[in-house]
């Protein structure tokens, strides 16, 4: 690999959402003026290679040559969790853009595999669900801690933006309160500056609310600790029995049972669980996949029903909700839900 290649990594899996890491990969080959782009399959047993390296080649091939880039197929035995990172510091790759079916449903509950692929590399990730939808980047989202090495992170993060875009993040910081570093146009100063160690000047303003306004208040209360996919997991399992607990308080929620009790066909039957996909069937009904602490199970809302229907259009992803229905173990088909 050359020393200036600037190879961006897409692991590919086959699916619709690698070709959208794909389309990704080349607007941010194009800001970065990469040479090369490596499409990496795993595979878990080496009878399996010769099918993949074909399938994989004849799709770098259709893709060779798309903004004068290189489009090299890789395959390797391995597991996703730790090859990836593994072939990304391999290859010297400066990013990898890997798609993901998304954090929904009980990976949340039982460790999301995406957080697990990024924490066991070394070399920048971009997770992506979609294709592109903007020529260039507008917004971007920053989760921060008030950690010092995280202030610092933002700091070079700013100081990469065009200037125009600079100046719009330090107003943001200063609404916002953060202690960190900021210069430029402040409260019409373009010399403001700020400590870490020094008094908040902006803060009184931030403590005055005023009428019809949405105010955000500095929070620095932050666990001494890094994050772990355990942390989420816990979150989102404590997240959902809290929900669970007051979703079964409701008295229309009658003969609750747990997914995996479900057998035959039952009338009259309520679950809990959280909601992983969400898709129109071919006769326009809605139909969910909906998880628990015990299994998964399709949930179907007809459009026969109207007023339930029209409801259920605004169930989004990641909703934790009671549903009442008719069914066995492989569908419930829904006359209630809250």
């Amino acid at each position: 690999m050359g020393d200036n290649d600037h190879i961006i990594l897409i692991p590919w899996d086959f699916t619709p959402v690698a070709e959208h890491a794909l389309q990704h990969g080349f607007k941010f080959a194009n800001r970065a003026k990469s040479k090369k782009i490596v499409l990496l399959h795993i595979i878990k047993t080496d009878k399996e290679y010769d099918d993949a390296f074909s399938r994989l080649s004849q799709i770098a091939k259709d893709f060779q040559g798309v903004n004068n880039l290189d489009i090299e197929p890789m395959v390797r035995k391995g597991t996703i969790f730790t090859t990836i990172g593994e072939v990304a510091t391999e290859i010297q790759s400066e990013l990898v853009v890997m798609g993901t079916h998304g954090l929904r449903g009980m990976q949340k509950l039982t460790g999301s595999w995406a957080l697990k692929v990024i924490v066991n590399s070394k070399v920048p990730f971009v997770v992506v669900q979609e294709p592109p939808k903007e020529d260039e980047l507008k917004h971007i989202v920053f989760p921060i801690d008030f950690k010092r090495e995280n202030k610092e992170k933002l700091n070079r993060l700013v100081i990469e933006l065009p200037e125009e875009k600079q100046k719009k993040l330090e107003k943001l910081k200063v609404k916002l309160g953060l202690s960190i570093e900021i210069s430029g146009e402040v409260g019409g100063d373009s010399s403001t500056k700020r400590d870490d160690n020094n008094e908040n000047p902006y803060k009184s303003k931030l403590n005055q609310p005023e009428e019809g306004r949405v105010h955000l208040y500095p929070e620095t209360d932050f666990p001494n600790k890094k994050l772990e996919v355990k942390d989420f997991v816990s979150y989102f399992k404590n997240r959902y029995s809290e929900m669970k607990n007051i979703l079964q308080e409701h008295s229309e929620l009658t003969n609750l049972v747990s997914i995996n009790k479900i057998s035959g066909n039952k009338q009259g039957i309520s679950l809990i669980g959280i909601v992983s996909d969400k898709k129109i069937t071919k006769n326009n009904n809605i139909l969910l996949q909906v998880e628990d602490l015990t299994g998964s199970i399709r949930v179907l809302i007809n459009q026969n029903k109207p007023e339930l229907y029209k409801k259920a259009e605004d169930i989004s992803l990641d909703s934790v909700l009671g549903f009442k229905g008719s069914g066995n173990k492989e569908i419930l088909f829904v006359c209630f839900y809250l």
